[in-house]
């Protein structure tokens, strides 16, 4: 939580509109109710219910163009040919530094839509 407080602290200070959900089941629950609301969804790997990998393939299956951003403290123990298969656009290692995540956001929210 405590991470999830300071990433909407940090991205509301830039100008974002933040939406927080403490676990993996809310978050897929908030885009299943209204998948056209979100443009990005920032997770971790290890949420309560379901991992952040899951989370994002189960994103996919809802809205295939909704970008994930991962964040792990273990970024090495992903499995990289998994992500093929979920909306990942980028794996964070914890701790995350603001600015390179500020960067990233912005540039998968200027990306075009496939």
């Amino acid at each position: 939580r405590a991470l999830a407080r300071y990433l909407e602290a940090m991205l509301v200070n830039h100008g974002y509109v933040v939406t927080v959900a403490h676990t993996s089941s809310d978050a897929l629950e908030r885009v299943m109710t209204n998948p056209t609301a979100f443009d990005l969804v920032i997770t971790d790997q290890l949420m309560p219910q379901i991992t952040g990998l899951e989370l994002a393939r189960d994103i996919r299956d809802v809205r295939a163009d909704l970008p994930v951003i991962l964040c792990s403290g273990n970024p090495d123990a992903i499995d990289r040919t998994t992500l093929a298969h979920t909306a990942i656009k980028a794996v964070f290692a914890k701790p995350i530094e603001s600015e390179l995540l500020l960067a990233k956001v912005r540039g998968v929210l200027s990306e075009p839509a496939r």
